[in-house]
């Protein structure tokens, strides 16, 4: 069903990019704290504004990069800095390149890169909102298909995009059971 749900979006060769009906532009704000709502961040490659943000119910334009999104939400919702956080997501894991970050394990905030977070071409997905991921024709970018029924393509291969969201979500899981443990005691 959902393979379908994709082929019928990608025959429509005028598909919407990223917008639905409903979906508003928010004010362009000067910063911004990722929340439960956040979605994807994408390079925003405007004048005004360096960030755009998709949330379940609206975009908002951002003027500060991604990765000082991530490191002022890793502060003031996960009560740690980002360096702290790609430090023990090295550890538990092993991972060197591609770092999905877990901003809050408590509300389960995790993004994942398609390059690294200070990448100019950088998209940073949250792995909680995600329904589903397939390939376009040429392979080389994928449709996601969000929680919220918006279909957005984004310029990463979809083998990159799953893994990276295994990934996120093993870190995630492991976070959390890192916390139980600490709470058994």
């Amino acid at each position: 069903m959902i393979k379908r749900l994709f082929k019928d979006f990608m025959n429509k060769k005028n598909y919407n990019r990223g917008k639905r009906n409903g979906d508003t532009v928010m004010d362009i704000v000067d910063n911004y704290l990722l929340n439960k709502s956040s979605m994807l961040m994408v390079p925003g490659r405007h004048i005004e504004y360096e960030t755009k943000v998709y949330e379940e119910n609206g975009i908002i334009l951002v003027r500060e990069r991604m990765d000082k999104i991530i490191q002022e939400s890793c502060k003031q919702i996960g009560f740690s800095t980002y360096e702290g956080r790609m430090e023990a997501a090295r550890h538990i894991t092993n991972y060197e390149r591609k770092i999905p970050v877990v901003i809050c394990k408590w509300l389960g905030i995790c993004f994942f890169p398609t390059h690294s977070f200070t990448h100019m071409d950088n998209y940073s997905i949250s792995s909680e909102h995600i329904y589903d991921v397939v390939p376009t024709d040429d392979k080389k970018s994928s449709i996601i298909r969000f929680t919220n029924d918006l279909f957005l393509e984004i310029p990463c291969s979809t083998y990159s995009i799953k893994e990276q969201y295994k990934r996120s979500k093993e870190l995630l899981k492991l976070s959390r059971a890192n916390m139980y443990q600490h709470f058994e005691k």
